[in-house]
């Protein structure tokens, strides 16, 4: 006998439902049924058209769901039909609304976007945004509710104060930041997209600012008094062989000063920097090759030379703090010790230094010194097609640019050339040095 369009399953008929070879389903009535797995589950499932489309709507497992409980819900979905919204989409809008209190605040938002996003950001790049938002975002209205900050006081509070200290990149940064916490809120229907008081990027009066270049030197005979003025610097050995390292190799200062003796082949001359510590988005320093960089007669000579010190494991420049490597700050430090100051130049515009003057002065084609500077390719798909490295011209490279360093330490010198270059047995060591002044003793025992 058919079943009529209204009748409802008995709890019996459930029960006795045994599961088959394929799936099938038992009629509760308008749309309604009991889909039986041959795995033996019961599961609530309902039919319904929107929008010409044909969708099927879940409402839990038998009997975890009872009969009742189902046809309620069977029952509200129907209405929410009726009045033309679809009830999927309501119930994944309701869901994303109840992962916060109706008064969720911009900090909990903000957590609960950094939570989501952070599997795709590198370690660094995580402490970045965490350090921006409670140093410049949570002391003002990290405890407001964010349905209820208005444009005004997010730029009173958040974006003059940044502006008004004259940090004017850091305030299109923290835009930047919040942007992404409001548009969060937005896709949670926290807020409509209208009231994000960060979607505009001249909100507040900040513009981005002019693009500043690291300071750097790229006239041959002031680049050859900053080298004779770096082979006289006094500091501590290990700061000294580190400032004395920055320019032959000329790799981002971070790369060089948390280096490790375990990425150092000396008798190859070679340094291979793994592809986490290098800069790029996580998947690549996850799962990028690694970036190969040739040393020079000169440098190997430095390296040898600290490795009794702080070799043969660790950090090639440790920081006096065991376990810590040099801080980031120490190279500019000690450009400033020998008179050089952030105007003129830093650690990080010897990249800037070695790319111009090989190219001028050395005659080697672009795309090797990009390369030793492991800058991606500057074409679409650049990066996914050219896998060349041009290592022996960087090899090459590497030794001709010491080379040329080298003798503008040596012009107008009254010492000739640099000690740290002059054969072994007419210097003092780094361990000399180190025994001398104590640190050896410092830093063994650390």
């Amino acid at each position: 006998m058919a079943r009529s369009p209204l009748h409802q399953l008995t709890r019996l008929e459930i029960v006795n439902a045994k599961p088959a070879a394929k799936p099938y389903t038992l009629s509760d009535g308008g749309r309604l049924y009991v889909l039986v797995k041959p795995e033996g589950a019961k599961l609530w499932r309902w039919n319904y058209d929107f929008a010409g489309k044909t969708r099927t709507m879940a409402f839990g497992s038998w009997p975890e769901v009872s009969e009742k409980e189902a046809r309620a819900a069977h029952a509200a979905a129907r209405e929410l039909l009726r009045q033309g919204i679809d009830p999927m989409q309501k119930r994944r809008e309701d869901k994303r609304r109840a992962r916060f209190s109706a008064n969720a605040t911009f900090e909990a938002v903000a957590k609960a976007w950094i939570a989501e996003q952070k599997a795709h950001w590198s370690a660094d790049y995580l402490d970045k945004i965490e350090r921006r938002l409670a140093k410049n975002v949570y002391p003002w209205i990290g405890k407001r509710s964010i349905a209820e900050i208005t444009t005004p006081e997010y730029v009173e509070q958040v974006i003059r104060r940044a502006r008004d200290r004259g940090v004017l990149d850091t305030a299109r940064r923290v835009r930047e930041t919040c942007n992404c916490v409001f548009r969060h809120a937005v896709e949670n229907g926290l807020i409509k997209s209208s009231e994000n008081p960060a979607i505009d990027p001249k909100v507040g009066g900040v513009r981005t600012p002019p693009v500043q270049h690291y300071a750097a030197i790229t006239d041959p005979e002031v680049l050859g008094q900053l080298m004779r003025a770096i082979h006289s610097y006094k500091g501590t050995p290990i700061v000294r062989a580190a400032l004395q390292f920055v320019p032959l190799v000329f790799q981002r200062p971070g790369q060089i000063r948390t280096a490790r003796w375990e990425q150092f082949d000396l008798d190859k001359a070679l340094w291979t920097c793994p592809a986490a510590m290098m800069k790029g988005k996580l998947a690549r320093k996850k799962g990028g090759p690694p970036h190969l960089v040739p040393l020079s007669r000169q440098a190997v000579s430095i390296l040898r030379d600290l490795y009794p010190l702080t070799g043969p494991e660790g950090y090639v420049f440790p920081s006096r703090k065991a376990g810590l490597p040099m801080s980031d700050g120490t190279i500019n430090a000690a450009l400033r010790t020998i008179g050089y100051s952030g105007h003129e130049m830093t650690g990080h515009g010897f990249r800037a230094t070695g790319r111009t003057l090989i190219r001028e002065r050395l005659g080697y084609d672009k795309e090797v010194v990009e390369r030793h500077l492991a800058h991606g390719s500057d074409e679409e798909l650049g990066d996914a097609y050219d896998r060349a490295q041009f290592f022996d011209q960087r090899r090459r490279m590497s030794q001709d640019w010491a080379d040329y360093l080298d003798r503008l330490a040596g012009d107008n010198s009254q010492d000739g050339i640099a000690q740290s270059y002059m054969p072994a047995g007419e210097r003092t060591s780094f361990v000399e040095e180190a025994t001398t002044s104590g640190e050896l003793e410092s830093t063994t025992a650390q």
